[in-house]
């Protein structure tokens, strides 16, 4: 059988499952109605159900201060050297953020200030298991065409700090083994407020950014980058534009495929797969939540061939759920998009054009 008509097989059975799935659950799992999923909300009351969401989420997160808007990083190098950025075009400075959270965590963001700068800010947000060599394609794509880069990675991970022992109300935890082999992140569910661990250093660096005043900001993220470029953009609307690279799928089509596979990465990490987040908002709902707003959107993008996680086509069958709740918001748009140009877990050549296409388009 070709890979043509196997991927065809593979569509029509996801599609098939996701049919029966959403006909015999309980909940409606494809359905956004806290977003204005029925006839009888106006455009209002959808966007005060969207606001009263993104506040739980919020306050989730934090605590109920909510978003930490006052929070800068604890120091600010400039002018470093980093062998990891070395050969890159258009780069006139780099700035090293240390962002302080909390408990002996520590965060490390590179600001990449470009030579001839078209006054936009893009994140860059690295996968698990990533350095920053990973994120360096990425970062030198957009540097080159003027954008400041701002690259950062996951907790625990490449330049990031930790310390040796956490205590927790589950006992005290060595690390790495928050980071266990599997990379599930599982001793992050023992921590106050845990997702703060993943998402602070974002809205950190978006503070830090406002002195330099950019025209926009946009967000590009790989794999657990790609969901916290998700749940980043849900949260804080100063991300006009977003674009998760392979970072997450709806509950119901992960765990269908997860029934199927004996891997144990496959239900993803502790972040991905949070009760307590789940119960807030479903995915379709984030996605929905990072796509409104005047001027927003998200293009969410699908290796095909994915080796590692979140292949296929599944998109084409909930998609138009995300968009349609985002039409019923009355600003905003979203899509997602399938790259079978090749058969890795990546950002590629395919998809870096296509993202710099729709940033092109500007606000």
């Amino acid at each position: 059988m070709d890979d043509f008509v196997l991927h065809r097989c593979r569509r029509a059975l996801v599609t098939l499952i996701i049919c029966l799935l959403a006909l015999t659950s309980r909940a409606a799992p494809f359905a956004a109605p806290t977003l204005g999923d029925t006839g009888s909300h106006t455009a209002q009351k959808a966007r005060d159900d969207a606001i009263r969401m993104r506040t739980q989420l919020r306050r989730y997160v934090w605590g109920s201060d909510g978003l930490p808007l006052r929070e800068q990083p604890a120091r600010i190098a400039r002018g470093v050297s980093d062998p990891s950025f070395d050969g890159l075009d258009n780069l006139r400075r780099i700035d090293r953020l240390t962002i302080k959270i909390d408990l002996g965590f520590e965060s490390t963001a590179y600001h990449l200030i470009p030579r001839r700068s078209n006054g936009r800010l893009l994140l860059y947000h690295n996968g698990h298991g990533q350095n920053l060599d990973a994120g360096k394609r990425t970062a030198a794509y957009f540097l080159l065409r003027g954008y400041s880069v701002l690259v950062l990675a996951m907790p625990i991970a490449g330049m990031n700090r930790h310390p040796p022992v956490v205590m927790t109300p589950c006992g005290p935890i060595e690390l790495p083994g928050l980071d266990n082999p599997y990379g599930l992140h599982e001793g992050f569910s023992c921590l106050p407020h845990p997702l703060r661990f993943f998402l602070e250093p974002v809205v950190v660096s978006l503070n830090y950014a406002r002195r330099s005043h950019y025209r926009s900001t946009a967000m590009v993220g790989l794999s657990g980058g790609g969901w916290t470029t998700v749940v980043s953009a849900a949260l804080d609307p100063r991300i006009r534009q977003s674009y998760p690279v392979a970072g997450s799928f709806p509950k119901l089509v992960h765990a269908d495929l997860c029934s199927r596979s004996p891997d144990p990465m496959c239900h993803g990490d502790f972040e991905q797969r949070d009760p307590a987040l789940d119960r807030i908002a479903n995915y379709l709902q984030l996605y929905a939540l990072g796509s409104w707003g005047t001027g927003r959107r998200q293009l969410a993008i699908y290796n095909i061939y994915d080796p590692c996680c979140f292949s296929g086509t599944s998109y084409e069958v909930w998609k138009h759920h995300v968009q349609r709740a985002v039409r019923r918001l009355r600003s905003g748009s979203y899509n997602a998009l399938g790259d079978a140009t090749h058969r890795e877990h990546k950002i590629s050549e395919r998809a870096l054009a296509v993202i710099a296409g729709d940033l092109e388009r500007g606000p």
